[in-house]
């Protein structure tokens, strides 16, 4: 199979009750040991029958874990659209793991269908857009793709070696005829255990283990069915394919400091960076105005954090121009940047080198999941780096005179029931006057890192706004949440919700893995419209992040919270009304 080698290569590429439309998530164990099978609702002669208040049956697998999805809908009204998506089995087998779900309709009230697992654009080609999080290794896992599959664009999630998920909402009350089942083969993960993010807004479920050699078999054939794309209607036998494409990403955290320098961590590679745009003229190598001051403050900071260590130091480019010319001028950056501060340090003990990657490794995608420019994320992949890693506790920033742009205070907010705590966010320019709740749902502790649970509602009330956050990267003054991405520009996105310390400034942004997919939500599940019933969102940052001296809560340039995550650490939202 080939190996995407992460981003370098690939750009060349929560169950809170009724609470607000949320997301609920368990291993799919309790404590009568499984499902509720008793006489007056299960057949185990077969037969879709109601299990736990969703359409399932009773010779399906117990779950190893399950996610209650709960949405407002326009079929649903006022009312709230639900459906479970379960893990049935996960298996190894060789370098490949396959997945295989079920999604079950509630048996009463409004459902969705299974298109909430899908992430692409291709109305007619829709699969599920399920990744394994491989917190152990840490690894973000995408499904294995197809040889002509262009895996540096956002329809890659219309293109893995999996099944279909096309059903769609209905709303009322639905017996389905069939059980949807769904299957994606992925590279198998180091760890033994994972956990499974679906769709795009979903969060995780809890870890699940790795079965290897035990491959599923339907054992409800006839009732359980899977949309397979093939002529024989068949689940492959094999699992993969050995022309496949493998995304293997591994978590990436980008930290900007108040200075206006930025370090990115991934793996082991710590990564200072510089924007080129302080240091350079458009389409030159030579040193510009204050260049010379900036790099004055990279050397003080090498100095004391650096000492007798190898430094690389990487010139990098946006996609714009050809690749060729990318490349040269990122050697030759890296080279003047380096003709500078050598001299300088030349009594620490370091030695240095220089690499040139042109466009091919971007810290976020320059264009939008629907192919147009992100002149802001552009800006971040310009730059000049140096990859070493640091010793002591000196302070990993430098000052570039780039200062974050100023962003409203949020207004605290009356939370509705069962909420931790809300505020307005109002919509910025000129183009509409729609402001949102934001509704604080979780602050959780997930191994290294932690995780925010949100969400968003129209604050006055009134209608479905439809396309609401309709927007572009070239008309974006308008968006809540700024442009999206890693999802349809459309659909609102925690890609520009940060935290920042109040105490050191520091600016954290959601991890990803390789900068190119989101542990967070990629796409709000409401997708462009606005409800009074609210959207459920998410996103994991560095444990860092939250801080002892207090945090504000950043959406994109829109709004400020002034909100002390770490006083909520460990709490979570109780089931109420939105």
């Amino acid at each position: 199979m080939t190996s995407i080698p992460f981003r370098r290569s690939l750009t060349g590429l929560f169950l809170i009750g009724a609470l607000l439309g949320a997301v609920g998530c368990s291993g799919g164990q309790d404590d009568g040991g499984g499902r509720d099978r008793s006489p007056d609702t299960t057949d185990a002669s077969g037969g879709i029958v109601d299990i736990d208040g969703y359409w399932s049956d009773a010779r399906l697998p117990d779950p190893l874990a399950e996610v209650e999805v709960q949405l407002p809908e326009p079929k649903a009204g006022e009312a709230l659209a639900t459906a479970k998506a379960q893990v049935l089995s996960l298996d190894r087998a060789g370098d490949s793991v396959r997945l295989v779900g079920a999604w079950l309709r509630p048996t009463s009230g409004p459902s969705l269908g299974s298109h909430e697992l899908t992430g692409g654009s291709d109305y007619f080609h829709q699969v599920p857009w399920v990744r394994l999080l491989d917190a152990q290794s840490g690894h973000l896992i995408e499904p294995l793709y197809g040889a002509e599959t262009d895996v540096a664009s956002n329809d890659r999630k219309n293109e893995c070696l999996c099944s279909r998920t096309t059903s769609k909402e209905q709303g009322e009350d639905f017996v389905p005829e069939e059980i949807e089942l769904f299957y994606a083969d992925f590279p198998a993960p180091a760890s033994q255990q994972v956990s499974v993010m679906f769709g795009e807004f979903i969060e995780p479920t809890d870890e699940i283990p790795v079965s290897e050699g035990q491959q599923f078999e339907n054992t409800a054939e006839g009732t359980a069915v899977f949309d397979i794309r093939s002529d024989s209607g068949a689940l492959p036998a094999g699992y993969g394919a050995e022309s496949a494409q493998r995304a293997v990403l591994p978590f990436a955290s980008r930290i900007r400091s108040v200075t206006g320098s930025s370090v990115n961590v991934e793996d082991e590679e710590t990564e200072l960076s510089l924007p080129a745009d302080v240091l350079f003229e458009v389409d030159s190598s030579e040193l510009d105005g204050e260049a010379e001051k900036v790099l004055d403050g990279a050397v003080d900071t090498l100095r004391t954090t650096a000492q007798g260590q190898e430094v690389v130091i990487a010139g990098h480019t946006d996609d714009q121009g050809e690749e060729d010319y990318n490349q040269t001028l990122s050697e030759k950056r890296a080279e003047t940047v380096r003709e500078y501060v050598e001299p300088k340090l030349a009594d620490a003990g370091l030695t240095f080198s220089t690499q040139g990657f042109g466009e091919t490794d971007p810290l976020a995608p320059n264009l939008t999941a629907d192919g147009k420019p992100n002149e802001d994320n552009r800006a971040l992949n310009r730059r000049v780096s140096f990859v070493y890693q640091p010793s002591g506790s000196g302070d990993l920033s430098v000052e570039t005179g780039e200062e974050l742009p100023e962003a409203p205070v949020m207004a605290g907010a009356e939370a509705p029931d069962g909420v931790l705590a809300s505020a307005i966010l109002e919509q910025p320019g000129d183009r509409g006057d729609t402001p949102l709740r934001i509704d604080l749902l979780e602050v959780a502790e997930a191994g290294d890192h932690v995780r925010v649970g949100y969400a968003f509602a129209m604050a006055d009330g009134g209608p479905i706004q439809r396309n609401l956050f309709y927007g572009s990267a070239l008309v974006k003054s308008h968006l809540h949440f700024g442009v999206n991405s890693f999802g349809l520009g459309q659909n609102p996105s925690s890609s520009n919700v940060t935290v920042i310390g109040t105490d050191s400034g520091q600016q954290y942004w959601p991890v990803t893995g390789d900068g190119v997919s989101c542990l967070c939500t990629e796409a709000a599940g409401t997708r462009g419209h606005g409800f009074t019933l609210s959207s459920p969102m998410f996103a994991y940052y560095p444990a860092a992040a939250i801080e002892e001296g207090g945090t504000v809560l950043r959406f994109a340039d829109s709004g400020e919270w002034e909100l002390d995550l770490e006083s909520y650490l460990g709490q979570q939202a109780t089931g109420a009304e939105g």
